[in-house]
């Protein structure tokens, strides 16, 4: 079943939007050392809700990255504020697919920085696991600098970023698609608690069309 299909189903039957709330270590770019389902009490079979909640959030795969330094930080990662689920027609509540819980951006390559580049944007392809772990990453990535070499290693940080994404776990197999655009930032940012931007840096730039992006998932079925 692809994602597509799966999404549109869940959205037919009665959905909830229960809240996530994380302990996070700073030492490692806000990563999650635990996560809570917190849901609405207010929906038919609430109790089950907040089982199947937390049955969901307990099966993320958490694999903390290494403590950051002063002189390399590393990724900051960003992290859904709730998390949906769908009441299917035997009255069983279920995540819905295609759901980031723990996100974060490609790391720019330092040696594009060097030749000018800014701005990239990135097309992923990939199969969550039962712990909601990404399987089978493909990335396809463009990037406003001459030379097939710098997308190229554009590609490889996608991978590597996307590798650390977890998505909430379903019990289906399916194929996740998305986009993104990112930024060389030379400078810190100011971040709310859950590690977002508070605003926009720079606006978008020319150059570069995202329509030129590869698809994935297109034969998902």
């Amino acid at each position: 079943m692809s994602l597509m299909i799966a999404a549109t189903l869940a959205l037919t039957a009665q959905t909830a939007e229960c809240a996530l709330e994380y302990d996070i270590d700073e030492r490692r770019g806000g990563y999650p050392t635990a996560i809570r389902a917190v849901c609405p009490d207010d929906v038919a079979d609430a109790e089950a809700l907040q089982r199947a909640a937390e049955a969901a959030v307990a099966a993320i795969r958490l694999d903390p990255p290494r403590e950051g330094t002063r002189r390399n930080p590393g990724p900051r990662f960003w992290l859904a504020d709730s998390a949906a689920l769908s009441q299917d027609p035997d009255g069983h509540w279920r995540p819905v697919p295609g759901q980031q819980i723990i996100t974060r951006d490609p790391e720019f390559p330092l040696r594009a920085v060097e030749r000018g580049a800014d701005l990239a944007y990135c097309a992923v392809g990939l199969t969550p696991d039962a712990s909601g772990s990404p399987q089978e990453i493909e990335t396809g990535c463009l990037i406003n600098t001459a030379g097939s070499a710098f997308a190229r290693a554009m590609d490889r940080e996608m991978s590597q970023a996307a590798a650390q994404w977890r998505l909430l776990p379903v019990d289906i197999r399916y194929c996740y698609s998305t986009e993104i655009e990112t930024r060389a930032v030379v400078h810190r940012a100011r971040l709310d608690q859950r590690g977002r931007p508070e605003t926009s840096l720079h606006d978008p730039g020319p150059g570069l069309d995202p329509d030129d992006l590869p698809e994935f998932c297109a034969q998902a079925g």
